[in-house]
């Protein structure tokens, strides 16, 4: 299958997860990531704001305050520079060009890569072997290989997973995928 078709499918797949089921699987999910040694012993995570059918990671981001964490958010600069900023507070927050809820840069405090010690990163699709598709653009594949010290975790739910996801060379391999069912490891 090519990219294209494998977007399709993996779309289709996390829009299939709906209702109590979605709540139910988003709540296991964000249960996994906590649970995992990535988490308990990170300082700073890169989260995400779910856009698209993406996991929500909402619990996470309740529990990641308790125990202490600092979770930063990516902002893009332009169509392919991705920075990770800390909000200041709840006011930091605003939309980007495409209607997504991102912290706004001049509210919030800047990142660097290599100080992150966690990526949870959304796809579109994923292989057992932790391969993944995202949305295209190639931000994520760009911005990752900066993030020298953090374990990089896809987020994703089951229905997502393909037998066989294509990789090109600059495609981002990750360690880990977490779904509602278990934790993927890269072989």
């Amino acid at each position: 299958m090519d990219k294209e078709t494998i977007r399709k499918l993996g779309k289709q797949g996390r829009k299939s997860v709906q209702g109590e089921e979605r709540i139910q699987f988003q709540n296991a999910i964000c249960a996994r990531i906590r649970e995992s040694e990535a988490y308990k012993k990170a300082e700073i995570i890169l989260s995400y704001q779910a856009f698209g059918g993406e996991v929500e990671l909402d619990v996470l981001k309740k529990w990641a305050k308790e125990d202490g964490k600092l979770l930063a958010f990516p902002f893009c600069l332009d169509k392919t520079t991705m920075v990770a900023l800390i909000p200041e507070s709840e006011e930091s927050w605003g939309e980007d060009l495409y209607g997504m809820k991102v912290p706004l840069l001049e509210k919030s405090k800047k990142v660097n890569a290599e100080d992150i010690d966690l990526v949870l990163t959304p796809l579109v699709a994923f292989d057992e072997n932790c391969g993944r598709t995202g949305m295209g653009a190639g931000i994520y594949d760009r911005y990752l290989p900066q993030c020298l010290n953090a374990k990089i975790v896809g987020i994703a739910f089951e229905a997502q997973k393909m037998d066989y996801v294509p990789t090109d060379q600059h495609d981002v391999v990750l360690q880990h995928v977490i779904t509602e069912k278990t934790i993927y490891n890269r072989k």
